[in-house]
């Protein structure tokens, strides 16, 4: 064990990497799809102006079903079709209104090789307090703004018995998109890195060494999977990086207070009542104040020592754990290194500090250690 003077040199931690708040809500992509599922107006992707749902024109039946139901009931019926569901609610719900019959009577085809119907269908409008009303085909797509091309698909599967399900974005051609053994190559790359934990803190984060970035991150992986130097850029690495973890680099430049910030997030929660947040600011307080007295009090025990020699007080603490070797060798990042530990006692009287530095291979950080050195301190040091 090396015992050492203090220095006054201290290798501050980097700081980890701003990372700017995802607002999905914001998003172009995201505005226009909850536009398209609220029946609103909304700008297609190729510009073209799309207008928001509404009914259609007459059917035109001797029935005259669309006069069955004022323009205001139309408005109210629309509005709970299209009221932000998703689309297989809003089909599924479709298709309950509408039901498989047998053909009562054939008619003869105009053409010889025309396909015969299967099945027939009616059509019904639900109404606010329940009540089906029947109507036709088409008073059932102007009532709901709904197209010939969807209630077929809707009929198709009701004769097949299958509920109907909304298979866009599900199919394979994005040539962008990356496979999962790419994704999961990157992340176990980015797993093989060690971790270091903050010392004191109401929440744990995780630090990588302070001598990486993500560029070198990259650069590391594209030496170990050379294939894929051209389908995994940095920006693809940077983005699966920032959105998969929470990591920064180098570790914290002061120590907080873990009480302070348990306080701290109970007075800003939105979850609490006030009259908690009233207990909390009071406690706080409290806590502050001791935290004052504390240090009101070091500070009086310093200049007694000071001011009397046969006084003697000292502090002590462990700073933070640093690594070995400290060498700039890339394939290091990969390997766990062994942790130096060290103990600082610091002298009141002269403001002198000495430092008892050892590796973990010789001891552990346990009150045992403590009390060698601070036996060792008071009798080399204070006479």
């Amino acid at each position: 064990m090396i015992s050492s003077n203090e220095s006054d040199d201290s290798a501050e931690g980097l700081q980890g990497s701003r990372k700017r708040k995802r607002n999905p809500k914001v998003w172009k992509d995201n505005k226009r799809k909850t536009a398209a599922l609220k029946g609103e107006a909304y700008v297609s992707t190729s510009g073209k102006r799309v207008a928001p749902k509404s009914s259609g024109s007459p059917c035109g039946c001797k029935e005259k079903c669309t006069e069955k139901f004022p323009m205001k009931k139309k408005t109210i019926l629309i509005s709970k079709l299209y009221d932000g569901r998703p689309k297989n609610e809003r089909d599924t719900f479709l298709q309950g209104l509408i039901e498989v019959t047998t053909i009562s009577r054939r008619r003869g085809r105009v053409q010889a090789n025309a396909k015969p119907k299967s099945a027939s269908f009616k059509y019904s409008i639900l109404e606010s307090s329940g009540n089906r009303v029947a109507v036709c085909k088409r008073a059932f797509m102007s009532i709901y703004g709904v197209s010939h091309m969807q209630i077929q698909r809707l009929t198709t599967l009701l004769v097949t018995g299958a509920s109907p399900r909304d298979l866009r974005g599900l199919h394979n051609n994005r040539p962008r998109s990356k496979s999962d053994e790419v994704l999961i190559r990157i992340r176990e790359h980015i797993e093989r890195f060690p971790r270091k934990s903050t010392h004191y803190s109401s929440r744990v984060h995780q630090y990588l060494d302070a001598r990486l970035n993500v560029k070198t991150m990259h650069s590391l992986f594209i030496k170990e999977n050379p294939d894929l130097q051209h389908d995994v850029k940095y920006e693809f690495y940077l983005k699966y990086f920032k959105e998969n973890y929470a990591l920064k680099f180098g570790r914290p430049q002061v120590d907080v207070c873990s009480e302070c910030e348990r306080l701290g997030a109970k007075i800003k929660s939105k979850d609490l009542n006030d009259n908690a947040k009233r207990v909390a600011t009071a406690e706080l307080i409290v806590h502050k104040r001791r935290a004052k007295k504390f240090y009101n009090k070091l500070q009086d025990i310093q200049k007694l020592c000071q001011n009397r020699p046969e006084v003697a007080g000292i502090t002590l603490d462990y700073i933070q754990n640093l690594p070995l070797p400290n060498i700039p060798v890339q394939e290091i990042f990969y390997f766990r290194q062994l942790w130096v530990y060290a103990l600082e006692i610091h002298n009141l009287s002269d403001n002198s500090g000495h430092f008892y530095t050892y590796h973990e291979g010789h001891a552990c950080k346990g009150p045992n250690e403590v009390c060698t050195f601070l036996k060792n301190y008071i009798e080399t040091h204070i006479p």
